[in-house]
């Protein structure tokens, strides 16, 4: 028995294992957006009248600086931060932060508003 084709099966079943995995896990990705800005209010009207997408905004206060501020801390699927990062670059008084939050998110009101896009694009909500 040649040693050959048993060390190509497994570099085989590695590679297609790893790569659906990843694939399977990144699929619905999310990201968490928290933007440091003082127009948070305006900020975060586009976001919602564009991507119909929430967010909450925290009061925060600079240590640094000692000036008053806002983060906007949204929550959204890494397929549309390209076009909040767009929006965001309109306000030149922003830092934004993004982190994975991967695809387990918890709660009503995010269960709701994937239901509604449901809703929204296939006429119908699942059961």
């Amino acid at each position: 028995m040649k040693p050959e084709p048993v060390i190509c099966s497994i570099i085989y079943s590695f590679v297609t294992t790893t790569v659906s995995n990843h694939m399977r896990l990144s699929a619905n990705e999310n990201i968490k957006l928290e933007i440091v800005s003082p127009s948070a209010e305006a900020l975060c009207k586009e976001i919602s009248d564009k991507f119909h997408q929430s967010a909450t905004i925290i009061d925060a206060h600079g240590s640094y600086s000692g000036n008053n501020t806002k983060i906007v801390l949204c929550v959204v699927n890494k397929k549309n931060v390209p076009y909040i990062e767009n929006i965001i670059l309109r306000y030149p008084d922003c830092v934004v932060f993004k982190s994975i939050v991967g695809n387990s998110i918890t709660g009503t009101s995010y269960k709701k508003r994937a239901l509604n896009l449901s809703t929204l694009f296939c006429g119908k909500a699942d059961p």
